[in-house]
């Protein structure tokens, strides 16, 4: 299935299709149900910090256990992209007074998100945790210089 340029929608210099705009209204479903546990539920309050601390734990693992440095680069893409739809998905809950709260929280796991990932992935960086060390750019024939 291909999508033409018409199908496309544009902000700017960016265009995607149709489909993505689903993303930021399932993230505000998860985020309102998550915040609404939160309210009802005293014991799932501290569990739920875990959630966006285990995810990005989860994504700097992935960066830092990369089989290149090239590749462990997609790691930061992966928590950007969490980060920003949970993000706009707060954002959407924000207006309405019955849900702003749960909009502040998923803002706030959205810092948490990036934060635990970049803490994790830059001490295991400092620390020697990866497995590209040693690695080399690999050379090229045709752009070598001769």
């Amino acid at each position: 299935m291909t999508t033409s340029e018409a199908d496309l929608w544009h902000i700017g210099a960016f265009a995607f299709p149709t489909i993505a705009l689903l993303f930021p209204l399932v993230a505000a479903f998860v985020v309102w149900a998550l915040a609404s546990a939160c309210g009802r539920y005293r014991r799932a309050r501290l569990p739920l910090l875990f959630v966006p601390v285990s995810l990005g734990a989860y994504l700097a693992y992935g960066g830092l256990s990369a089989p290149s440095g090239y590749a462990a680069g997609y790691a930061f893409g992966g928590a950007w992209v969490l980060a920003v739809i949970t993000a706009m998905g707060s954002l959407l809950l924000l207006p309405l007074r019955l849900t702003r709260r749960a909009g502040l929280l998923g803002l706030t796991a959205a810092v948490i998100l990036l934060l635990s990932f970049y803490v994790i992935f830059l001490g295991g960086y400092r620390l020697g945790l990866y497995d590209w060390w040693g690695d080399k750019v690999v050379p090229i024939p045709a752009v070598e210089r001769k």
